[in-house]
């Protein structure tokens, strides 16, 4: 690998990069945007709760499907009238017609890549 080019690179990389978190948080939105995405940023788990609470109303649906421990944390805190499904509870066989079957999904993100708009 060329050296020149890495640092031609890293230099590009490091002017697009914002500097701060509200920075990156605005350009991870931007590229969630352009594949018609929905972003909210919250502050809390009670502002997480207001708003899945909200999309639930708006979208008239009863069930949610979590995957992970913050996801698990705001689905406990939802009315005992709305189903939480949990995939890894899904036969094998089943979890492809399940999956199908998602309206609402919450999950947790270790990891967000501004750049890309993508989770890990």
């Amino acid at each position: 690998m060329d050296p020149d080019l890495d640092a031609t690179s890293a230099r590009k990389l490091a002017q697009q990069t914002p500097k701060s978190l509200d920075g990156l948080v605005e350009q991870f939105r931007r590229e969630l945007d352009k594949v018609a995405a929905e972003f909210t940023h919250v502050e809390s788990v009670d502002a997480a709760v207001a708003h899945v609470r909200t999309i639930l109303e708006q979208e008239n649906e009863s069930s949610i499907v979590i995957a992970g421990a913050e996801a698990a944390e705001i689905a406990a805190h939802l009315p005992a009238s709305i189903a939480v499904m949990h995939p890894e509870q899904w036969e094998a066989h089943d979890r492809a017609k399940e999956a199908a079957t998602i309206r609402i999904g919450l999950v947790n993100a270790d990891y967000a890549i501004a750049d890309s708009g993508t989770l890990v």
